[in-house]
Protein backbone atom coordinates (compact mmCIF):
# COMPACT_ATOMS: atom_id res chain seq x y z
CA UNK A 1 0.00 0.00 0.00
CA UNK A 2 1.18 3.53 -0.79
CA UNK A 3 0.21 6.49 1.37
CA UNK A 4 0.08 9.77 -0.54
CA UNK A 5 1.71 12.64 1.30
CA UNK A 6 -0.12 15.80 0.26
CA UNK A 7 -2.93 18.03 1.39
CA UNK A 8 -5.61 16.22 -0.55
CA UNK A 9 -5.22 12.67 0.72
CA UNK A 10 -6.73 13.18 4.16
CA UNK A 11 -3.60 11.72 5.75
CA UNK A 12 -1.88 13.92 8.33
CA UNK A 13 1.39 15.35 7.11
CA UNK A 14 3.41 14.99 10.28
CA UNK A 15 2.18 12.08 12.35
CA UNK A 16 1.10 8.70 11.06
CA UNK A 17 -0.55 7.28 14.16
CA UNK A 18 -3.31 5.84 12.00
CA UNK A 19 -0.83 3.55 10.26
CA UNK A 20 2.03 3.22 12.74
CA UNK A 21 2.44 1.42 16.07
CA UNK A 22 3.39 4.75 17.63
CA UNK A 23 3.50 8.40 16.62
CA UNK A 24 6.25 8.72 14.02
CA UNK A 25 7.26 12.13 12.70
CA UNK A 26 7.51 11.84 8.93
CA UNK A 27 8.89 15.30 8.14
CA UNK A 28 12.30 14.89 9.87
CA UNK A 29 12.82 11.69 7.90
CA UNK A 30 12.07 13.46 4.62
CA UNK A 31 14.28 16.42 5.57
CA UNK A 32 17.26 14.06 5.72
CA UNK A 33 16.91 13.45 1.99
CA UNK A 34 18.95 16.18 0.33
CA UNK A 35 17.31 15.66 -3.03
CA UNK A 36 13.51 15.59 -2.98
CA UNK A 37 11.46 14.88 -6.08
CA UNK A 38 7.90 13.86 -6.69
CA UNK A 39 8.18 10.16 -6.07
CA UNK A 40 8.00 7.26 -3.66
CA UNK A 41 10.05 6.72 -0.52
CA UNK A 42 10.41 3.74 1.78
CA UNK A 43 8.20 4.05 4.86
CA UNK A 44 9.91 4.34 8.27
CA UNK A 45 10.19 1.22 10.41
CA UNK A 46 7.42 0.72 12.93
CA UNK A 47 4.65 1.39 10.46
CA UNK A 48 2.26 -1.30 9.33
CA UNK A 49 -0.16 -1.43 6.47
CA UNK A 50 1.98 0.47 4.00
CA UNK A 51 5.54 0.31 2.80
CA UNK A 52 5.95 3.47 0.74
CA UNK A 53 5.19 7.18 1.02
CA UNK A 54 4.28 9.01 -2.16
CA UNK A 55 5.42 12.63 -2.00
CA UNK A 56 3.82 15.50 -3.87
CA UNK A 57 6.13 18.49 -3.44
CA UNK A 58 3.54 20.95 -4.75
CA UNK A 59 1.77 20.73 -1.42
CA UNK A 60 4.33 20.00 1.29
CA UNK A 61 7.48 21.77 0.15
CA UNK A 62 7.49 24.44 2.85
CA UNK A 63 6.96 21.83 5.59
CA UNK A 64 10.00 19.87 4.47
CA UNK A 65 12.29 22.87 4.02
CA UNK A 66 14.30 23.53 7.17
CA UNK A 67 14.91 26.92 8.73
CA UNK A 68 17.61 28.91 6.93
CA UNK A 69 17.44 26.67 3.88
CA UNK A 70 16.36 27.57 0.37
CA UNK A 71 14.77 25.53 -2.38
CA UNK A 72 16.65 24.94 -5.62
CA UNK A 73 14.41 23.73 -8.42
CA UNK A 74 15.18 22.77 -11.99
CA UNK A 75 12.23 22.40 -14.37
CA UNK A 76 11.58 21.97 -18.08
CA UNK A 77 9.10 23.93 -20.23
CA UNK A 78 6.45 21.26 -19.67
CA UNK A 79 6.51 21.97 -15.94
CA UNK A 80 8.26 18.74 -15.00
CA UNK A 81 10.60 18.99 -12.01
CA UNK A 82 14.00 17.76 -13.19
CA UNK A 83 15.57 17.99 -9.76
CA UNK A 84 14.79 19.67 -6.47
CA UNK A 85 16.91 20.07 -3.38
CA UNK A 86 17.54 22.23 -0.33
CA UNK A 87 20.69 24.24 0.23
CA UNK A 88 22.17 26.93 2.46
CA UNK A 89 23.46 30.29 1.21
CA UNK A 90 26.88 29.92 -0.42
CA UNK A 91 26.27 26.38 -1.61
CA UNK A 92 27.27 25.66 -5.20
CA UNK A 93 24.66 23.52 -6.92
CA UNK A 94 25.68 21.92 -10.23
CA UNK A 95 23.15 21.89 -13.06
CA UNK A 96 21.49 18.50 -13.52
CA UNK A 97 21.60 16.73 -16.85
CA UNK A 98 18.76 18.24 -18.90
CA UNK A 99 16.21 15.66 -19.95
CA UNK A 100 16.05 14.43 -23.54
CA UNK A 101 12.75 15.61 -25.03
CA UNK A 102 11.76 14.14 -28.37
CA UNK A 103 11.81 16.77 -31.13
CA UNK A 104 13.72 19.35 -29.09
CA UNK A 105 17.34 20.30 -28.45
CA UNK A 106 18.52 21.78 -25.15
CA UNK A 107 19.72 25.40 -25.57
CA UNK A 108 20.66 26.54 -22.06
CA UNK A 109 19.34 27.53 -18.66
CA UNK A 110 17.38 30.54 -17.42
CA UNK A 111 17.53 31.24 -13.66
CA UNK A 112 16.36 33.90 -11.24
CA UNK A 113 19.92 33.99 -9.81
CA UNK A 114 23.27 34.60 -11.58
CA UNK A 115 24.88 31.37 -12.75
CA UNK A 116 27.96 30.01 -14.44
CA UNK A 117 28.51 27.19 -16.90
CA UNK A 118 28.54 24.38 -14.39
CA UNK A 119 25.87 25.48 -11.92
CA UNK A 120 24.57 28.13 -9.57
CA UNK A 121 25.44 29.51 -6.12
CA UNK A 122 22.57 29.90 -3.65
CA UNK A 123 22.42 33.45 -2.30
CA UNK A 124 19.67 34.17 0.27
CA UNK A 125 16.85 33.25 -2.08
CA UNK A 126 14.99 30.30 -3.48
CA UNK A 127 16.37 29.32 -6.88
CA UNK A 128 14.23 28.56 -9.90
CA UNK A 129 15.99 27.41 -13.07
CA UNK A 130 14.31 26.44 -16.32
CA UNK A 131 15.79 24.31 -19.08
CA UNK A 132 15.47 26.07 -22.46
CA UNK A 133 14.84 24.15 -25.67
CA UNK A 134 14.60 24.80 -29.41
CA UNK A 135 13.02 22.46 -31.95
CA UNK A 136 15.52 19.95 -33.28
CA UNK A 137 14.74 20.78 -36.94
CA UNK A 138 14.64 24.51 -36.02
CA UNK A 139 11.12 24.95 -37.46
CA UNK A 140 8.28 26.73 -35.65
CA UNK A 141 4.93 24.97 -35.38
CA UNK A 142 1.48 26.13 -34.33
CA UNK A 143 -0.83 23.27 -33.35
CA UNK A 144 -4.50 23.98 -34.04
CA UNK A 145 -7.73 22.26 -33.08
CA UNK A 146 -10.44 23.93 -35.18
CA UNK A 147 -13.82 23.11 -33.69
CA UNK A 148 -16.21 25.53 -35.42
CA UNK A 149 -17.13 25.01 -39.07
CA UNK A 150 -18.18 28.65 -39.26
CA UNK A 151 -14.64 29.76 -38.43
CA UNK A 152 -12.56 27.99 -41.06
CA UNK A 153 -11.18 31.14 -42.69
CA UNK A 154 -8.76 33.32 -40.75
CA UNK A 155 -5.37 34.99 -40.93
CA UNK A 156 -1.89 33.86 -39.92
CA UNK A 157 0.21 36.79 -38.65
CA UNK A 158 3.98 37.10 -38.38
CA UNK A 159 6.88 39.39 -39.27
CA UNK A 160 9.95 38.80 -41.45
CA UNK A 161 12.96 41.03 -42.10
CA UNK A 162 13.66 39.57 -45.57
CA UNK A 163 11.33 39.10 -48.52
CA UNK A 164 10.39 35.45 -48.90
CA UNK A 165 12.26 34.67 -45.72
CA UNK A 166 9.65 32.32 -44.22
CA UNK A 167 8.02 29.28 -45.81
CA UNK A 168 4.55 28.58 -44.43
CA UNK A 169 2.89 25.15 -44.57
CA UNK A 170 -0.70 25.12 -43.29
CA UNK A 171 -0.64 21.37 -42.77
CA UNK A 172 -3.86 20.69 -44.70
CA UNK A 173 -2.35 19.54 -48.01
CA UNK A 174 -2.44 23.00 -49.55
CA UNK A 175 0.59 24.46 -51.30
CA UNK A 176 3.28 26.06 -49.16
CA UNK A 177 3.68 29.79 -49.48
CA UNK A 178 6.20 32.61 -49.06
CA UNK A 179 5.38 36.30 -48.77
CA UNK A 180 7.53 38.46 -51.04
CA UNK A 181 7.59 41.55 -48.86
CA UNK A 182 9.44 42.77 -45.79
CA UNK A 183 7.61 43.51 -42.55
CA UNK A 184 4.35 42.34 -41.01
CA UNK A 185 2.68 39.52 -42.92
CA UNK A 186 -1.03 38.65 -42.76
CA UNK A 187 -1.95 35.55 -44.76
CA UNK A 188 -5.62 34.67 -45.24
CA UNK A 189 -6.29 30.95 -45.39
CA UNK A 190 -9.34 28.68 -45.44
CA UNK A 191 -9.05 25.22 -43.90
CA UNK A 192 -11.04 22.34 -45.46
CA UNK A 193 -12.97 21.54 -42.29
CA UNK A 194 -12.89 21.18 -38.54
CA UNK A 195 -10.06 19.09 -37.15
CA UNK A 196 -6.46 19.21 -36.01
CA UNK A 197 -3.76 20.89 -38.07
CA UNK A 198 -0.10 21.79 -37.61
CA UNK A 199 0.98 25.06 -39.24
CA UNK A 200 4.73 25.16 -39.85
CA UNK A 201 6.84 28.31 -40.25
CA UNK A 202 10.35 27.65 -41.57
CA UNK A 203 12.54 30.74 -41.22
CA UNK A 204 15.48 30.78 -43.62
CA UNK A 205 18.85 30.86 -41.97
CA UNK A 206 19.72 34.45 -41.10
CA UNK A 207 16.11 35.64 -41.27
CA UNK A 208 14.70 37.21 -38.11
CA UNK A 209 11.10 37.91 -37.26
CA UNK A 210 8.41 37.64 -34.66
CA UNK A 211 5.05 35.96 -34.18
CA UNK A 212 1.87 38.03 -34.23
CA UNK A 213 1.44 41.63 -35.40
CA UNK A 214 2.33 43.55 -32.22
CA UNK A 215 -1.22 44.95 -32.25
CA UNK A 216 -4.06 44.30 -29.83
CA UNK A 217 -6.52 43.71 -32.70
CA UNK A 218 -4.73 40.59 -33.98
CA UNK A 219 -2.81 37.84 -32.32
CA UNK A 220 -1.08 34.94 -34.05
CA UNK A 221 -4.42 34.23 -35.71
CA UNK A 222 -6.33 37.24 -37.01
CA UNK A 223 -10.00 37.43 -37.89
CA UNK A 224 -11.74 38.79 -40.97
CA UNK A 225 -14.97 39.82 -39.25
CA UNK A 226 -13.82 42.05 -36.41
CA UNK A 227 -13.86 39.15 -33.95
CA UNK A 228 -10.33 40.19 -32.89
CA UNK A 229 -8.84 37.37 -30.76
CA UNK A 230 -11.68 34.84 -31.01
CA UNK A 231 -9.70 32.50 -33.29
CA UNK A 232 -6.86 32.23 -30.78
CA UNK A 233 -8.80 29.54 -28.93
CA UNK A 234 -7.86 27.04 -31.67
CA UNK A 235 -4.15 27.10 -30.65
CA UNK A 236 -3.26 24.19 -28.33
CA UNK A 237 0.56 23.98 -28.51
CA UNK A 238 3.44 26.04 -29.90
CA UNK A 239 6.96 24.90 -30.80
CA UNK A 240 9.51 27.66 -31.39
CA UNK A 241 12.46 27.19 -33.73
CA UNK A 242 15.07 29.28 -35.53
CA UNK A 243 14.52 32.91 -36.52
CA UNK A 244 11.86 33.87 -33.97
CA UNK A 245 13.45 36.91 -32.36
CA UNK A 246 10.55 37.71 -30.06
CA UNK A 247 6.92 36.94 -29.33
CA UNK A 248 4.89 39.96 -30.42
CA UNK A 249 2.45 41.83 -28.21
CA UNK A 250 -0.85 39.91 -27.91
CA UNK A 251 0.58 37.09 -30.08
CA UNK A 252 -0.95 34.36 -27.94
CA UNK A 253 -3.36 36.46 -25.91
CA UNK A 254 -6.67 34.66 -25.22
CA UNK A 255 -5.25 31.31 -26.31
CA UNK A 256 -7.45 29.69 -23.69
CA UNK A 257 -6.51 26.17 -24.83
CA UNK A 258 -2.74 26.71 -25.17
CA UNK A 259 -1.10 24.15 -22.90
CA UNK A 260 2.58 24.28 -23.83
CA UNK A 261 5.21 26.53 -25.40
CA UNK A 262 9.01 26.43 -25.47
CA UNK A 263 10.96 29.69 -25.65
CA UNK A 264 14.59 29.24 -26.81
CA UNK A 265 17.46 31.20 -25.30
CA UNK A 266 17.48 34.88 -26.37
CA UNK A 267 13.81 35.12 -27.39
CA UNK A 268 12.08 38.28 -26.08
CA UNK A 269 8.44 38.50 -25.05
CA UNK A 270 6.22 41.55 -25.46
CA UNK A 271 3.21 43.05 -23.69
CA UNK A 272 0.18 40.79 -23.11
CA UNK A 273 1.66 38.03 -25.26
CA UNK A 274 0.25 35.28 -23.01
CA UNK A 275 -2.56 36.98 -21.11
CA UNK A 276 -5.72 34.88 -20.64
CA UNK A 277 -3.95 31.64 -21.56
CA UNK A 278 -6.13 29.74 -19.12
CA UNK A 279 -4.61 26.30 -19.76
CA UNK A 280 -0.90 27.22 -19.77
CA UNK A 281 0.90 25.57 -16.83
CA UNK A 282 4.51 26.67 -17.24
CA UNK A 283 6.47 29.56 -18.72
CA UNK A 284 10.25 29.91 -18.69
CA UNK A 285 11.23 33.43 -19.79
CA UNK A 286 14.55 33.12 -21.64
CA UNK A 287 17.70 35.11 -21.01
CA UNK A 288 17.66 38.21 -23.18
CA UNK A 289 18.67 41.86 -23.21
CA UNK A 290 15.41 43.18 -21.71
CA UNK A 291 15.51 44.72 -18.24
CA UNK A 292 11.76 45.02 -17.59
CA UNK A 293 9.15 42.30 -17.90
CA UNK A 294 6.28 43.18 -20.24
CA UNK A 295 2.97 44.42 -18.83
CA UNK A 296 0.11 41.93 -18.60
CA UNK A 297 2.39 39.12 -19.75
CA UNK A 298 0.58 36.32 -17.88
CA UNK A 299 -2.49 38.09 -16.55
CA UNK A 300 -5.33 35.68 -15.81
CA UNK A 301 -3.38 32.54 -16.68
CA UNK A 302 -5.48 30.68 -14.15
CA UNK A 303 -3.72 27.33 -14.44
CA UNK A 304 -0.10 28.61 -14.39
CA UNK A 305 1.95 26.62 -11.85
CA UNK A 306 5.60 27.26 -12.77
CA UNK A 307 7.28 30.54 -13.71
CA UNK A 308 10.96 31.38 -14.22
CA UNK A 309 12.02 35.05 -14.46
CA UNK A 310 15.72 35.63 -15.39
CA UNK A 311 17.96 37.26 -12.80
CA UNK A 312 18.82 40.35 -14.90
CA UNK A 313 15.29 41.80 -14.86
CA UNK A 314 15.18 44.93 -12.72
CA UNK A 315 11.45 45.62 -12.95
CA UNK A 316 8.39 43.40 -13.00
CA UNK A 317 5.75 45.44 -14.77
CA UNK A 318 2.07 46.11 -14.06
CA UNK A 319 -0.40 43.19 -14.11
CA UNK A 320 2.46 40.83 -14.87
CA UNK A 321 0.75 37.69 -13.57
CA UNK A 322 -2.34 38.79 -11.62
CA UNK A 323 -5.06 36.20 -11.01
CA UNK A 324 -2.69 33.27 -11.55
CA UNK A 325 -4.55 31.42 -8.84
CA UNK A 326 -2.63 28.14 -9.16
CA UNK A 327 0.83 29.73 -8.96
CA UNK A 328 2.15 28.46 -5.63
CA UNK A 329 5.71 29.74 -5.69
CA UNK A 330 7.63 32.62 -7.22
CA UNK A 331 11.37 33.26 -7.19
CA UNK A 332 12.02 36.95 -7.80
CA UNK A 333 14.99 38.06 -9.95
CA UNK A 334 18.28 38.73 -8.19
CA UNK A 335 18.65 42.30 -9.57
CA UNK A 336 15.01 43.33 -9.07
CA UNK A 337 14.45 46.95 -7.95
CA UNK A 338 10.73 47.53 -8.61
CA UNK A 339 7.47 45.59 -8.83
CA UNK A 340 4.63 47.24 -10.77
CA UNK A 341 0.98 47.62 -9.87
CA UNK A 342 -1.13 44.44 -9.54
CA UNK A 343 1.86 42.30 -10.59
CA UNK A 344 0.85 39.33 -8.40
CA UNK A 345 -2.58 40.50 -7.26
CA UNK A 346 -5.06 37.70 -6.45
CA UNK A 347 -2.44 34.96 -6.81
CA UNK A 348 -4.21 32.95 -4.15
CA UNK A 349 -1.78 30.02 -4.16
CA UNK A 350 1.46 31.89 -3.36
CA UNK A 351 2.63 31.00 0.16
CA UNK A 352 6.13 32.44 0.38
CA UNK A 353 7.88 35.46 -1.16
CA UNK A 354 11.60 36.11 -0.73
CA UNK A 355 12.44 39.61 -1.89
CA UNK A 356 16.01 40.52 -2.89
CA UNK A 357 17.57 43.34 -0.87
CA UNK A 358 17.88 45.36 -4.09
CA UNK A 359 14.10 45.78 -4.24
CA UNK A 360 13.28 49.46 -3.57
CA UNK A 361 9.69 49.96 -4.75
CA UNK A 362 6.58 47.83 -4.26
CA UNK A 363 3.81 49.63 -6.10
CA UNK A 364 0.06 49.59 -5.52
CA UNK A 365 -1.85 46.29 -5.23
CA UNK A 366 1.23 44.12 -5.89
CA UNK A 367 0.25 41.25 -3.56
CA UNK A 368 -3.34 42.33 -3.01
CA UNK A 369 -5.57 39.43 -1.90
CA UNK A 370 -2.85 36.76 -1.95
CA UNK A 371 -4.90 34.81 0.54
CA UNK A 372 -2.37 31.96 1.10
CA UNK A 373 0.68 34.19 1.62
CA UNK A 374 2.13 33.40 5.05
CA UNK A 375 5.84 34.27 4.87
CA UNK A 376 7.72 37.21 3.35
CA UNK A 377 11.44 37.97 3.50
CA UNK A 378 11.45 41.76 3.51
CA UNK A 379 14.13 43.63 1.53
CA UNK A 380 16.58 45.91 3.33
CA UNK A 381 16.56 48.40 0.45
CA UNK A 382 12.78 48.93 0.31
CA UNK A 383 11.78 52.63 0.40
CA UNK A 384 8.19 52.62 -0.89
CA UNK A 385 5.28 50.33 0.01
CA UNK A 386 2.38 51.18 -2.29
CA UNK A 387 -1.33 51.39 -1.54
CA UNK A 388 -3.11 48.05 -1.06
CA UNK A 389 0.23 46.30 -1.62
CA UNK A 390 -0.57 43.49 0.86
CA UNK A 391 -4.26 44.20 1.31
CA UNK A 392 -6.29 41.26 2.59
CA UNK A 393 -3.34 38.86 2.91
CA UNK A 394 -5.17 37.16 5.74
CA UNK A 395 -2.49 34.60 6.64
CA UNK A 396 0.51 36.96 6.67
CA UNK A 397 1.93 36.89 10.19
CA UNK A 398 5.14 38.87 10.33
CA UNK A 399 6.16 42.24 8.87
CA UNK A 400 9.81 43.26 9.23
CA UNK A 401 10.44 46.74 7.88
CA UNK A 402 13.89 48.34 7.61
CA UNK A 403 15.29 51.83 7.97
CA UNK A 404 15.28 52.72 4.27
CA UNK A 405 11.48 52.67 4.11
CA UNK A 406 9.94 56.15 3.70
CA UNK A 407 6.34 55.63 2.63
CA UNK A 408 3.62 53.11 3.54
CA UNK A 409 0.59 53.56 1.28
CA UNK A 410 -3.08 53.54 2.17
CA UNK A 411 -4.58 50.13 2.97
CA UNK A 412 -1.09 48.59 2.54
CA UNK A 413 -1.68 45.93 5.22
CA UNK A 414 -5.40 46.36 5.81
CA UNK A 415 -7.14 43.05 6.41
CA UNK A 416 -3.95 41.20 7.40
CA UNK A 417 -5.67 39.38 10.21
CA UNK A 418 -2.65 37.45 11.58
CA UNK A 419 -0.14 40.31 12.09
CA UNK A 420 0.39 40.72 15.85
CA UNK A 421 3.20 43.27 16.05
CA UNK A 422 4.52 46.07 13.90
CA UNK A 423 7.60 48.26 14.31
CA UNK A 424 7.62 51.41 12.19
CA UNK A 425 11.24 52.31 11.30
CA UNK A 426 12.60 55.78 12.05
CA UNK A 427 12.95 56.45 8.31
CA UNK A 428 9.18 56.29 7.68
CA UNK A 429 7.73 59.76 7.05
CA UNK A 430 4.20 58.93 5.97
CA UNK A 431 1.64 56.22 6.70
CA UNK A 432 -1.42 56.30 4.46
CA UNK A 433 -5.05 56.12 5.50
CA UNK A 434 -6.26 52.69 6.68
CA UNK A 435 -2.72 51.29 6.23
CA UNK A 436 -3.06 48.79 9.10
CA UNK A 437 -6.82 48.84 9.58
CA UNK A 438 -8.82 45.67 10.24
CA UNK A 439 -5.87 43.84 11.78
CA UNK A 440 -7.63 42.18 14.72
CA UNK A 441 -4.53 40.30 15.98
CA UNK A 442 -2.31 43.40 16.14
CA UNK A 443 -1.27 43.85 19.78
CA UNK A 444 1.74 46.15 19.63
CA UNK A 445 2.71 49.20 17.54
CA UNK A 446 6.11 50.84 18.01
CA UNK A 447 7.22 54.01 16.24
CA UNK A 448 11.02 54.14 16.21
CA UNK A 449 11.25 57.62 14.69
CA UNK A 450 10.46 61.08 15.98
CA UNK A 451 8.19 62.42 13.26
CA UNK A 452 5.72 60.73 10.93
CA UNK A 453 2.44 61.70 9.30
CA UNK A 454 -0.27 59.16 10.18
CA UNK A 455 -3.26 58.97 7.83
CA UNK A 456 -6.90 58.77 8.85
CA UNK A 457 -7.98 55.47 10.39
CA UNK A 458 -4.50 54.01 9.84
CA UNK A 459 -4.86 51.58 12.76
CA UNK A 460 -8.65 51.33 12.99
CA UNK A 461 -10.25 48.09 14.13
CA UNK A 462 -7.04 46.68 15.60
CA UNK A 463 -9.14 45.15 18.35
CA UNK A 464 -6.30 43.44 20.20
CA UNK A 465 -4.02 46.50 20.43
CA UNK A 466 -2.75 46.93 24.00
CA UNK A 467 0.72 48.45 23.51
CA UNK A 468 1.21 51.71 21.58
CA UNK A 469 4.27 53.95 21.39
CA UNK A 470 3.64 57.15 19.42
CA UNK A 471 6.35 59.15 17.60
CA UNK A 472 8.09 61.66 19.85
CA UNK A 473 7.48 64.57 17.42
CA UNK A 474 3.91 63.85 16.39
CA UNK A 475 1.98 67.10 15.89
CA UNK A 476 -1.49 65.82 15.10
CA UNK A 477 -3.33 62.70 16.20
CA UNK A 478 -6.23 62.12 13.83
CA UNK A 479 -8.86 59.38 13.84
CA UNK A 480 -6.20 56.69 13.31
CA UNK A 481 -7.07 54.55 16.36
CA UNK A 482 -10.85 54.15 16.11
CA UNK A 483 -12.42 50.95 17.48
CA UNK A 484 -9.33 49.65 19.26
CA UNK A 485 -11.37 48.11 22.02
CA UNK A 486 -8.65 46.86 24.36
CA UNK A 487 -6.18 49.74 24.33
CA UNK A 488 -6.01 50.99 27.91
CA UNK A 489 -3.30 53.63 27.95
CA UNK A 490 -2.18 56.34 25.52
CA UNK A 491 0.84 58.52 26.25
CA UNK A 492 0.86 61.70 24.20
CA UNK A 493 4.25 62.99 22.96
CA UNK A 494 5.41 66.44 24.02
CA UNK A 495 4.98 67.84 20.48
CA UNK A 496 1.25 67.15 20.05
CA UNK A 497 -0.72 70.22 18.90
CA UNK A 498 -4.05 68.78 17.83
CA UNK A 499 -6.21 65.83 18.85
CA UNK A 500 -8.99 64.89 16.47
CA UNK A 501 -11.55 62.09 16.54
CA UNK A 502 -9.10 59.35 17.47
CA UNK A 503 -10.69 57.77 20.57
CA UNK A 504 -14.02 56.57 19.20
CA UNK A 505 -14.81 52.96 20.06
CA UNK A 506 -12.05 52.62 22.71
CA UNK A 507 -14.15 50.77 25.24
CA UNK A 508 -11.35 49.96 27.68
CA UNK A 509 -9.34 53.20 27.62
CA UNK A 510 -8.32 54.00 31.19
CA UNK A 511 -6.05 57.01 30.82
CA UNK A 512 -4.72 59.54 28.33
CA UNK A 513 -1.38 60.77 29.61
CA UNK A 514 -0.81 64.44 28.66
CA UNK A 515 1.91 65.14 31.23
CA UNK A 516 4.74 65.57 28.71
CA UNK A 517 2.75 67.81 26.33
CA UNK A 518 4.27 71.29 26.22
CA UNK A 519 1.12 73.29 25.52
CA UNK A 520 -2.62 72.60 25.46
CA UNK A 521 -3.57 70.86 22.20
CA UNK A 522 -6.72 71.80 20.36
CA UNK A 523 -9.39 69.18 21.01
CA UNK A 524 -11.89 68.11 18.38
CA UNK A 525 -12.84 64.87 20.11
CA UNK A 526 -14.61 66.13 23.22
CA UNK A 527 -17.71 64.08 22.32
CA UNK A 528 -15.76 60.89 23.07
CA UNK A 529 -14.78 62.08 26.53
CA UNK A 530 -18.36 63.24 27.13
CA UNK A 531 -19.72 59.77 26.33
CA UNK A 532 -16.81 57.59 27.40
CA UNK A 533 -17.74 53.92 27.75
CA UNK A 534 -15.31 53.56 30.66
CA UNK A 535 -16.63 55.81 33.47
CA UNK A 536 -13.25 55.77 35.25
CA UNK A 537 -11.35 57.26 32.29
CA UNK A 538 -8.80 59.86 33.36
CA UNK A 539 -6.89 62.56 31.48
CA UNK A 540 -3.53 63.05 33.19
CA UNK A 541 -1.92 66.51 33.16
CA UNK A 542 0.76 68.25 35.17
CA UNK A 543 -0.33 70.49 38.02
CA UNK A 544 0.97 73.68 36.46
CA UNK A 545 -1.14 72.99 33.34
CA UNK A 546 -4.45 72.32 35.11
CA UNK A 547 -5.65 75.90 34.87
CA UNK A 548 -4.95 76.10 31.13
CA UNK A 549 -6.72 72.82 30.33
CA UNK A 550 -9.77 73.74 32.40
CA UNK A 551 -10.10 77.02 30.52
CA UNK A 552 -9.32 75.79 26.98
CA UNK A 553 -12.08 75.26 24.41
CA UNK A 554 -13.27 71.68 24.35
CA UNK A 555 -11.35 70.75 27.48
CA UNK A 556 -13.49 73.10 29.56
CA UNK A 557 -16.74 71.24 28.91
CA UNK A 558 -17.99 69.79 32.19
CA UNK A 559 -18.05 66.18 30.96
CA UNK A 560 -14.42 66.51 29.86
CA UNK A 561 -13.09 68.69 32.67
CA UNK A 562 -14.24 66.24 35.32
CA UNK A 563 -11.88 63.62 33.85
CA UNK A 564 -8.80 65.85 34.00
CA UNK A 565 -6.56 64.72 36.83
CA UNK A 566 -3.26 66.01 38.15
CA UNK A 567 -0.91 63.02 38.48
CA UNK A 568 2.12 65.07 39.51
CA UNK A 569 3.47 64.06 42.91
CA UNK A 570 4.40 67.01 45.14
CA UNK A 571 7.83 66.69 46.76
CA UNK A 572 8.14 67.45 50.52
CA UNK A 573 9.78 70.76 51.47
CA UNK A 574 13.18 69.99 52.99
CA UNK A 575 13.75 71.14 56.63
CA UNK A 576 16.43 73.76 57.17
Amino acid sequence: MIVKLDNKSGVKLKTYKKYCNEDIEIMPILREKQVLRNGKYIAPSGCVGFDEIEVNVDYIDEEIKGEGEFWVRFIDFKGNIIEQLRADTGTFVPFPTPPVIDGYTFSGWACNMPFEDGGIVVNDNNVYCGALYITSDEKTRIYLNITDENMLTFELCYYQNQAGGVEVDFGDGSQTTRQESVGAQVIEHTFPGVGRYVVTLDFNEGVLGFLGTNASSKGMLGSLNGAHLDYQKFITKVEIGRGVNFIGAYAFSHCVNLQQINLPDGVKVEESSFENCHSLECLIIPNNTLKNTPKNLLSKCYNLKHLVIPYNYVKINNYFSDYCVNLKRIALPYLLTEIGEHAFSHCNGIREVIMPDSLAVINDYVFNSCSSLTAVKWPVGLNKMGAYSFFDCGLLKQVNLYDNLIYIGEYAFAGCKKINEIEIPASVKQIGAYAFSSTPSLKKISFMGEQVSIGDKAFNDSWSLVDLTLPSRLYELSDCLVNNHYLKNIKMPSSILSIKECFSGMKCLENVDMQDVKGVPTLADQTYFENATNPTLEIWVKGDKMYYYLNAEGWNKAEVAEKIVCKQTLLPIPLL
